[in-house]
């Protein structure tokens, strides 16, 4: 005797022979069972079960985490054991826990990168910026050193630029199309003025 179950969200079947006895003669049934019937019934992909931990056994299994985030098989036999586990499940949940502390710490690195592109963003505009009203003075302010250095001479309280002849303004400096603005003089006694100025 063969019965078929046909499911339309069953995806993976398993078959299963069970021998019965009955009276007399013996039959084979072939019984189909579906593994996987409804999304709904399911814990867990596969059809697995998700291991469900006590506090006192996820409290352990911290602690040796932070002792050591590697086991070896000794280490793990013991912790097995003494939570009531198999080996493969206290793995499983070591690989799990170093996989979860990596994604935090990229999560972390992630947002300190991005704090200091942001950062670097900025700075770069700011420096954009001051390039733009360097390059904007530079074309708007005169050029004074038309002189060799060597001819120039400052004056020390006013801080004018001199032909270095005595005469104040050197000869081809009058014939030069920029001119230096004067600046302000304030009355301080602790300077001694300038006979040039």
């Amino acid at each position: 005797m063969i019965c078929r179950q046909d499911s339309a969200a069953s995806s993976f079947s398993n078959v299963s022979v069970k021998r019965e006895r009955e009276i007399g003669s013996e039959e084979v049934e072939i019984e189909r069972v579906s593994s996987r019937v409804s999304d709904e019934d399911e814990d867990g992909p596969n059809g697995r079960k998700k291991l469900r931990l006590s506090k006192a056994q996820s409290a352990l299994l911290e602690e040796s985490f932070k002792q050591h985030i590697t086991l070896n098989p000794k280490q793990k036999q013991d912790l097995a054991r003494e939570l009531n586990l198999r080996p493969r499940q206290v793995e499983v949940w070591f690989q799990n826990r170093r996989a979860r502390t990596k994604l935090k710490q990229t999560e972390v690195d992630c947002e300190i990168l991005k704090k200091c592109c942001e950062s670097l963003t900025e700075e770069n505009r700011r420096l954009q910026k001051e390039l733009q009203e360097l390059k904007a003075l530079k074309l708007t302010q005169p050029l004074y050193m038309q002189l060799p250095a060597a001819t120039l001479t400052m004056c020390p309280s006013c801080e004018r630029i001199g032909g270095g002849g005595g005469g104040g303004v050197p000869e081809n400096a009058a014939k030069s199309p920029y001119v230096m603005a004067p600046k302000p003089h304030f009355y301080n006694p602790f300077t001694n003025p300038s006979a040039a100025c």
